[in-house]
């Protein structure tokens, strides 16, 4: 018998890296419901993704979560606000950003176009580059066009996620176990 937990597993397929940059913060209510449905578009396609959560409360968790938001923030990868001179827009960005291979894909409408457009799958694959969006089959972050890395490499991984998924034979205890990059359980998916 295939347990639920099972049938989530992330698909190898996507060997593509998933970035999302996301706000757990609940009272930022747009920002968070809008980080949810990009984590949400990509679980249905069963994709795996690193997650950095910029809540001051929760994350970022690592230095390397740290390093990369920096790293972003000072290349001027981050897509931010219209400046209007005031303290609190001065250090802001949109939220959420999705990163694949290093590209900046945008927010959870631009992936959902993506997907509607039917090159989502494609880019996942790493058959079409998502910066320049020519079509060859890549194995790794890289392109002519020189515009993709890794931003989390070795980290989260697929791996991970499979480790943390699956610990345990108790099926009572793996039906409760967290869904991967959801923070929620099996439970709370099916309301």
């Amino acid at each position: 018998r295939t347990s639920r937990v099972e049938e989530l597993l992330p698909d190898e397929g996507y060997t593509a890296e998933v970035v999302l940059i996301v706000t757990s913060l609940g009272a930022k209510r747009q920002q968070h419901m809008a980080s949810r449905r990009a984590a949400d578009l990509l679980e249905i396609k069963r994709c795996h993704y690193k997650v950095i959560d910029v809540n001051k409360d929760t994350g970022p968790n690592t230095d390397a979560e740290k390093a990369c938001l920096v790293a972003l923030k000072d290349g001027g990868k981050l897509k931010a606000p219209e400046d209007t001179g005031d303290a609190e827009t001065a250090d802001a960005f949109h939220l959420p950003q999705v990163f694949i291979d290093g590209h900046n894909m945008g927010d959870d409408t631009d992936l959902q176009n993506l997907e509607d457009d039917g090159l989502l799958s494609d880019i996942l694959t790493r058959n079409k580059c998502p910066s320049c969006n020519k079509a060859e089959q890549r194995t790794e972050a890289s392109c002519a066009c020189g515009n993709l890395r890794e931003l989390l490499a070795g980290l989260q991984s697929l791996q991970d996620q499979y480790e943390y998924i699956c610990m345990g034979d108790d099926e009572e205890d793996t039906e409760t176990r967290f869904l991967w990059g959801a923070g929620r359980t099996l439970e709370q998916s099916q309301e």
